[in-house]
């Protein structure tokens, strides 16, 4: 009963709640964000093609008014010549203010968004609204003074330096994938994709009528307000609480070379097939992206030929439809679909949705058959959030911001590539089958515990009590099986070399799991000494072994069995049912602690050593905390590198503070919490517990 009630004692009261709990409890964070950014960008991506083709007609034809030729007109018509040619000029223009944007975006969308998980989410959402804000006056003083087009690719280029929308919407989904479990993040992150596509929507059509009755300058000077007050929303601590804690962070973990390992490092784990994963998400989110950028690209243009003829008002009607019943769908078909599915099930469904959409939309022949087609599609959007979700929880949750930015990337690269693709297809056909763009985007849519102190013990046990025995087997012959990724484990070591030089009776050290033990161990010569600890600590003291761990990482290794030496759970469990067994002894590391006198003689009986009182309480007064730590430091001072290699993991000591409960400095109350769930769960029935701090 003690230690059930040891089990559920709460962390320091004293503790202070984390930014990150706070920004947990919050219910409205990023939205704002996404509304206010999603006015600014679509008022701005919309406005562009009419102002180019304003100057462009202008400048080639002398046309001031976009009414004389703007009109449904036949092919062979003066007219229709006219405007075939100040589309085919505005395309190209489009096309190069594109890829001037592109090329620094692809770069620096990847760099910014792998920074953030060191230096916070609010600056890969700040440097893109910076970025939008420049282009955005560029454009104005463009538009007021008459500057030449050129001035455009200015604003462009600064734009894409700041890493674009992209960029935005992945620091927005990286800070709820910070703030969220696993089973909520899907629901949220496909409440802030409707809100994007919904808001687009209705921007579509106010932009519309303003550049209509207007002019282009009210949009620009609308996307410019609105993007300045969605960076004073995020400069307000109060407002939008930022979910990484940089001080927490090793200065070594916050340049750009880290930054890259972390991008590298998705692609390169190769445990359970998660590169894989990452991989084909990365690639499934490109082909859909593809899709969707396809055909909006050529949507309106293809509306407003014949046999439908919009105005264009009809086709901001029919665009805003799209966004609104794709922002609906996307979050009802998402809730409703993850109770019977999975998300893998969710993610065909919208493929199949987009596939009927576009194959309808190829054979319509009025407008009323592409509000159908838009309703079949009313499914399709679902695919982004879910796959999105999905690639949170496979990659460790502080390399979130790089695998969004690279997301991110690999969206922008698709919206650049169906910029080429799209009207290049559909001007090869138009002439003869114009909705073949349709059937062609239909078939994208398928494509450390304590052992060094209990050797310590045994080796006094087992030289009669003298402290002065062959330390040589202390250079540790394992410490070359722990890789540079703190992730990934490399080939053992020879230890056994080691092993075979040593003298009998030897004491050997080791943290082989139950599985992987010789057979030997089994038989009665040998005798086995299990040390277990209780789990949070062994988090902490690993955390504090490895500098280049946050204690996020270590919590995320213990509960997907990535520790050191595998998993915590089957390494002790698996010793754990051992008990009974005659060479066999399960000590505790708290134990050692509330009964050190006690422990030093069960040992001393396991091994067969019958020790005088005297040699007994030698031994306990030589292997208590504090002289152990200056029999270490002696051993370096004796020994020198030889020595450190006896004592410290990689520059870290093995004895740290010999604590029980130190984690109560470490995790927050919401960590705590989710520990104490997950090891619950996982040891149920097994009657495994351990104290997790000890009454004074």
């Amino acid at each position: 009963m003690e230690d059930s009630k040891t089990e559920r004692t709460p962390i320091l009261p004293a503790k202070t709640t984390s930014s990150l709990e706070r920004a947990r409890r919050r219910w409205v964070t990023v939205e704002p964000i996404i509304v206010l950014g999603t006015v600014g960008v679509i008022s701005t991506s919309l406005i562009r093609p009419f102002y180019l083709k304003e100057r462009l007609g202008e400048s080639m034809f002398n046309i001031t008014e976009q009414d004389e030729y703007s009109k449904c007109q036949a092919n062979a018509s003066d007219g229709g010549m006219v405007e075939d040619d100040v589309q085919a000029e505005a395309s190209l223009w489009i096309l190069y203010l594109s890829t001037a944007a592109n090329i620094p975006m692809i770069v620096s969308s990847v760099i910014l968004g792998a920074l953030s998980d060191r230096l916070g989410r609010k600056m890969c959402m700040v440097i893109p609204l910076v970025g939008y804000i420049c282009q955005e006056i560029v454009y104005i003083l463009t538009v007021c003074y008459h500057l030449p087009l050129p001035v455009l690719f200015a604003g462009d280029i600064l734009q894409g330096m700041g890493g674009s929308f992209g960029l935005l919407f992945a620091g927005c989904l990286s800070y709820i994938s910070d703030i969220t479990t696993e089973k909520q993040r899907t629901m949220r992150i496909a409440v802030v994709e409707m809100l994007m596509l919904f808001i687009g929507g209705c921007v579509e059509v106010g932009a519309g009528f303003l550049m209509r009755d207007i002019g282009p300058f009210p949009p620009l000077a609308l996307a410019l307000g609105f993007n300045v007050l969605c960076l004073i929303y995020i400069a307000i601590p109060s407002a939008l609480i930022e979910t990484v804690d940089r001080d927490n962070i090793p200065e070594n973990r916050k340049g750009l070379k880290e930054a890259g390992r972390s991008v590298v490092a998705i692609f390169k784990f190769t445990e359970d097939g998660r590169r894989w994963q990452t991989l084909l998400l990365t690639l499934f989110l490109f082909f859909i992206t593809l899709n969707v950028h396809g055909v909006t690209s050529i949507f309106i243009l293809y509306g407003t030929a014949q046999p439908f003829c919009w105005s264009a008002v009809t086709a901001g009607l029919v665009a805003s439809f799209v966004f609104v019943v794709g922002s609906l769908g996307m979050v009802a078909g998402t809730k409703v679909f993850s109770f019977c599915l999975g998300e893998y099930f969710i993610m065909h469904i919208s493929c199949l949705s987009f596939l009927a959409s576009n194959l309808v939309m190829g054979v319509s022949r009025t407008t009323v058959l592409v509000f159908v087609a838009s309703g079949l599609g009313t499914l399709r959007g679902m695919a982004f959030p879910v796959a999105r979700s999905v690639l949170s929880k496979i990659v460790n949750p502080n390399d979130i911001g790089a695998a969004f930015a690279i997301v991110a990337c690999a969206d922008n690269l698709a919206g650049f590539a169906a910029s080429l693709i799209a009207p290049s297809v559909y001007a090869a056909t138009v002439s003869y089958l114009p909705p073949a763009v349709f059937f062609v985007f239909s078939g994208l849519a398928f494509i450390p515990n304590g052992t060094h102190w209990v050797s310590e013990i045994m080796n006094c046990i087992l030289h009669d009590g003298k402290a002065d025995f062959d330390r040589s087997y202390m250079v540790n012959p394992l410490e070359a099986t722990i890789a540079e990724d703190p992730i990934k484990m490399q080939s053992t070591a020879p230890g056994y070399k080691v092993c075979a030089t040593m003298k009998s009776p030897r004491c050997i050290i080791s943290h082989c799991m139950e599985r992987f033990r010789p057979p030997q161990v089994l038989t009665k010569n040998a005798k086995v000494v299990y040390v277990a600890r209780n789990p949070k600590d062994v988090v902490v003291s690993t955390f504090k072994m490895m500098p280049k761990w946050t204690f996020d990482e270590a919590l995320w290794a213990f509960y997907h069995d990535k520790m050191m030496y595998g998993s915590w759970f089957d390494h002790v469990l698996g010793y754990w049912t051992e008990q009974g067994r005659e060479n066999f002894l399960l000590l505790k590391y708290e134990d050692l602690h509330k009964d050190l006198r006690g422990s030093v003689c069960k040992l001393a009986k396991h091994v067969g050593k019958d020790l005088p009182d005297d040699i007994i309480n030698g031994i306990v007064e030589h292997v208590t905390f504090d002289r152990m730590q200056t029999t270490y430091q002696q051993l370096e001072d004796r020994y020198g590198e030889d020595g450190k290699r006896m004592t410290r993991f990689r520059g870290t000591p093995y004895l740290r503070k010999g604590e029980v409960g130190d984690w109560k400095n470490v995790f927050t109350v919401a960590q705590n919490t989710l520990f104490d769930k997950i090891y619950t769960k996982r040891t149920e029935g097994t009657g495994l517990e351990f104290d997790f701090e000890l009454s004074a």
